[in-house]
């Protein structure tokens, strides 16, 4: 008989379940603090990503720009790389290819931690002027490339084409 008084005492089992619903309370509240926590590092990354992209992109069409504005035959800018400058798309990625001055030397950018170059790919195969053109000029081609690389983070590096008819 004394079990069954044992079984049927129900002092403090609502304790026992608000303990257990402060426990679930506690670990939902956690992981909902760890995801906000994560989803605004992600946020912070992804600006930081596209502010890159952008700046790089930005020095990049203003190369095109200033090949745009520039006596492209002669003299030769020295930012305006000889034919084949780049071999592989590796070289671009290279910091020696922007740190150091060989021929062609990475123009710095008037957008901050940006620099920019371009190297010749010869003439335009297939294209002899426009229709509209009557000198029958030769179309050139360039690739024109944007880098930007703040100090907290790595280089991104834009390639857009360019051409030019002279």
């Amino acid at each position: 008989m004394n079990e069954k008084t044992w079984l049927n005492n129900e002092e403090g089992s609502v304790l026992i379940l608000a303990l257990i619903m402060l426990v679930l309370l506690t670990l939902i509240g956690i992981s909902a603090t760890t995801t906000s926590t994560l989803e605004t590092k992600i946020a912070g990354n992804e600006r930081v990503y596209k502010r890159n992209l952008y700046s790089a992109e930005a020095a990049a069409m203003e190369c095109a720009q200033t090949m745009e504005h520039t006596n492209l035959k002669n003299p030769r800018p020295a930012w305006l790389g000889l034919i084949g400058t780049v071999n592989e798309p590796d070289d671009i990625r290279l910091s020696s290819f922007w740190d150091t001055s060989p021929d062609p030397v990475p123009q710095a950018s008037v957008i901050p931690n940006t620099r920019f170059v371009a190297t010749s790919q010869g003439l335009a195969k297939g294209i002899k002027g426009t229709s509209l053109d009557m000198t029958k000029s030769n179309v050139h081609a360039y690739a024109v490339y944007g880098r930007c690389q703040p100090a907290n983070s790595g280089p991104t590096i834009v390639e857009i084409g360019y051409r030019k008819a002279f």
